[in-house]
Formats: C-alpha cells, sequence, structure tokens
C-alpha cells in the first residue's frame, strides 16, 4: 500500500484547473526536490476575509480541507533551456507578461495529476509551499485525470528536441 502526507499548498483556482486536465504546468522562481504531493486548495486564495485576521484565527490552520488530487512532477524545465515549440509560443508569450520574468531562474513544473479514489477532508501544517497533511492518503486506485497519450502530446509540446 502506497501512502503520502506530503502536500503542496496551492490556489483552489489551479487545483481544480490541474484536477480537470485543463493545465498541467506550475510555474515557479524554483526548482522541487518533492516529485510526489498530493494538491491541497489554498484557502486564502478562496477566501474574502483579510490575511490577517485568518493568521489571527486558530481555526485557520486547523479547517480540514477535501483533497481530491494528487501529483508528480514528470520534468523540470529550466527557463533558460526551455524552447516552446511553435504551438505554445503564445501560452509562453502570455506567461512571460503575468509572470515576474526577471527572476535569476523560473522552472516549468510538468505534472501529471491523478484523482484520488475518494475524496478525503485534512488539514494540514503551518502553510508553506510544501507541508504536510494530518493523516496518509492512500495512493491505491488513483486515476489520471488524463489519458496518456494526451499528457505524452503535452509533454512533447514542452521538452525541446535538440
Amino acid at each position: 500500500m502506497n501512502n503520502i502526507t506530503k502536500c503542496l499548498n496551492e490556489s483552489k483556482v489551479i487545483v481544480e484547473t490541474l484536477g480537470q486536465g485543463k493545465q498541467s504546468i506550475l510555474i515557479r522562481p524554483y526548482e522541487t526536490d518533492v516529485k510526489e504531493f498530493l494538491l491541497y486548495p489554498n484557502i486564502r486564495y478562496s477566501n474574502n476575509d483579510s490575511l490577517n485576521e485568518l493568521e489571527d484565527n486558530i481555526e485557520f490552520y486547523n479547517k480540514k480541507t477535501e483533497i481530491k488530487y494528487f501529483a508528480k512532477v514528470e520534468e523540470t524545465i529550466e527557463r533558460e533551456s526551455f524552447n516552446p515549440k511553435a504551438n505554445t509560443l503564445d501560452l509562453w508569450s502570455s506567461i512571460k507578461e503575468t509572470i515576474d520574468i526577471e527572476k535569476e531562474y523560473l522552472y516549468i513544473w510538468l505534472l501529471r495529476i491523478y484523482k484520488l479514489n475518494e475524496p478525503i477532508l485534512l488539514s494540514r501544517t503551518k502553510e508553506e509551499p510544501f507541508s504536510k497533511v494530518d493523516k496518509e492518503v492512500s495512493l491505491d486506485n488513483i486515476t489520471p485525470v488524463i489519458s496518456d497519450s494526451k499528457f505524452e502530446r503535452i509533454k512533447k509540446s514542452f521538452i525541446y528536441d535538440e
């Protein structure tokens, strides 16, 4: 039985976009050694309360959130070595406009997303990019949210063939 407690805190909107197979990448100013994690929807992005009010409220950290997805980092592409193929140039132009591209390094995480057998309510440790959930989650019977062939097409569109 394969279990996991590591999670990535991410915007609820992005978690759902990944979980519905509409997106397969995350862009970060850092690389990661963590290659497998649950996707934990961050309530900060889905709650209209002020940040200070949330941090002052102990229930903020004890709140249970529905976890539905697991992710594997299949590839990490460093910005300097990232050379999108023609069909992704428009996407890359849009990304550059919305992200601080002045950072020395920028990494594209190509993710394979899986749906858990059943959603589970969990809380997590203090918010950082990576945290741990309060109980082990089984990875038995997880299913990819997109087909193998579609994922391979996405992967090929982001990996530069020299």
